[in-house]
């Protein structure tokens, strides 16, 4: 009988070994777990930002186009601008009248 209780203790002993174990395994796994949930949010914010980043990007490359256009049209003003002034100048000129003959030499 002694041997007995011998044995039983020894598997109990055994067996608080094998649970301490498995329940610091238990903890590892949670925080395991709370580090992969911590990653997902990370990821997903990041595929996020990735996405508006890329959004911005492609507006840029649109504006680049936009800025160019832009440049044209002020350089087309311009060009539009000089050739009213020249054609208002030549109206103002052939509006004025011609010198005549003097009344003097008559």
């Amino acid at each position: 009988m002694a041997a007995e209780q011998e044995r039983l203790e020894t598997e109990l002993r055994d067996l608080q070994r094998e649970q301490a174990k498995l329940e610091a395994s238990a903890g590892k796994l949670r925080d395991i777990d709370g580090s992969l949930a911590r990653l997902r949010e990370s990821y997903k914010k990041l595929t996020a930002d990735l996405s508006a980043a890329a959004e911005r990007f492609a507006r840029a490359a649109d504006l680049e186009a936009l800025e160019g256009r832009s440049t044209l049209l002020i350089n087309g003003l311009a060009g539009a601008k000089a050739a009213l002034e020249r054609d208002q100048s030549f109206q103002r000129e052939i509006e004025r009248p011609l010198p005549g003959p003097s009344r003097r030499s008559a």
